[in-house]
């Protein structure tokens, strides 16, 4: 959520309207951060443990973590769970995706990817009673997407990120006295991203849960993984700084922005046909951005829907197409199209491998909004984009 945003609906809920001067206020986003992260159904929803969850391998694991002193909705609770899920898995690639923080923790093996972590500490704050979700921060220079957790508690949302077991605090040390920030909070004001957090190098991902951690500042050098490009704290300043979009819950939504320029040449692909539905998201060679930001699912995820937002960019005003190819064959895909801004839809086609839409750019810039009607989210392998106009003087 942006700032600007942020800003607008505390001025919406002001008696005083656009008088009140909230933007003068050096506190206002502490205050956003609690009043308009989410409506309270949103939050209660997000509390609600996923009947795919097993609730006694849940308890077994918070038995373990809490030993004989149960969990309570407050801090130190939520801090051991994610101190918990840093420490015992251990890094190494995953044999098969997991989709339950059950399945995560029944696969007793290694689980390297961050999405797979975050699914645990979900599940388990929720069963504890806390509202959590995932949030998924993508395309930053740092890393192509990290996943990373929210909890809710104290009227207020809190950055967890359980593959570190790390958080960022308004102090020095972890005292209890200061305040984890939340994700708006880190977005919109880099400077409070100062006090990293996490639970130590000598502990994280062992194998082994040591009831006695302490958390501990993150060094400026410290890269725990060789093919990292960066150190995590300059991987967390990156993320802050860089990423987008942002999903945030499996009840959200988001737009998935796509540029196709296509004013150098005619045609123009972002990734390839190839069943790699990850090179759509590629940095291509020489271009300070990637074409395509976003995920490469369109529809109803598991962290929450997506859609896309078109942006072609043409040399003047013509005919354009741009198609949509899928890894395997969807003969019942349903895809919709919306005209946003100076672009008139002719039509559309789709074959079980491919869905197309034939427009035609009013300006050298139009921009389209295509969703997904049908269930569950449908994967893209690549995108192409032609434009069909003449050069100036011909045909006439």
């Amino acid at each position: 959520m942006t700032r600007a945003y942020s800003l607008l609906l505390l001025l919406l809920a002001s008696p005083a309207g656009l008088s009140a001067p909230a933007f003068a206020d050096d506190n206002f986003l502490d205050r956003a951060a609690v009043q308009v992260s989410q409506s309270p159904r949103d939050i209660a929803e997000q509390a609600v443990l996923s009947k795919d969850e097993d609730v006694a391998v849940l308890d077994e694991t918070l038995a373990t973590i809490f030993q004989n002193a149960p969990p309570t909705l407050a801090e130190p609770s939520a801090l051991r769970i994610l101190a918990y899920i840093a420490q015992v898995f251990k890094s190494g690639p995953s044999p098969v995706y997991l989709k339950t923080g059950t399945a995560v923790l029944q696969a007793k093996t290694n689980v390297n990817l961050c999405g797979s972590k975050a699914l645990v500490m979900v599940a388990l704050c929720r069963r504890v009673g806390f509202p959590a979700h995932r949030i998924s921060m993508r395309n930053s220079v740092a890393i192509d997407e990290h996943i990373a957790t929210e909890v809710h508690y104290d009227n207020a949302w809190h950055f967890m990120d359980p593959s570190f077991g790390a958080f960022f605090y308004t102090k020095k040390t972890y005292n209890g006295q200061g305040r984890i920030l939340s994700l708006l909070e880190l977005k919109t004001r880099k400077e409070r991203a100062a006090h990293g957090l996490f639970v130590g190098a000598s502990r994280l991902w062992k194998g082994v849960y040591d009831p006695a951690f302490a958390f501990e500042p993150v060094p400026p050098g410290f890269q725990p993984e060789p093919w990292q490009r960066f150190t995590v704290a300059e991987m967390y300043r990156r993320l802050f700084a860089e990423s987008f979009p942002l999903m945030r819950s499996e009840s959200g939504l988001v737009s998935m922005p796509i540029q196709f320029d296509l004013r150098a040449g005619p045609d123009l692909w972002i990734g390839r046909i190839d069943r790699d539905t990850t090179d759509a998201r590629t940095k291509p060679a020489g271009e300070p951005t990637p074409r395509f930001y976003g995920n490469h699912a369109i529809g109803n995820g598991d962290l929450g829907g997506a859609f896309h937002t078109l942006l072609i960019m043409a040399p003047r005003p013509g005919p354009c197409r741009i198609t949509y190819h899928f890894p395997t064959p969807y003969p019942g895909a349903s895809l919709t199209v919306i005209e946003l801004k100076d672009v008139v839809v002719a039509a559309t086609a789709q074959t079980p491998e491919s869905w197309s839409v034939d427009c035609y750019v009013q300006d050298t810039e139009g921009i389209l909004l295509v969703a997904n009607r049908g269930p569950g989210a449908l994967l893209v392998d690549a995108f192409h984009g032609q434009f069909f106009g003449e050069q100036p003087g011909q045909g006439q």
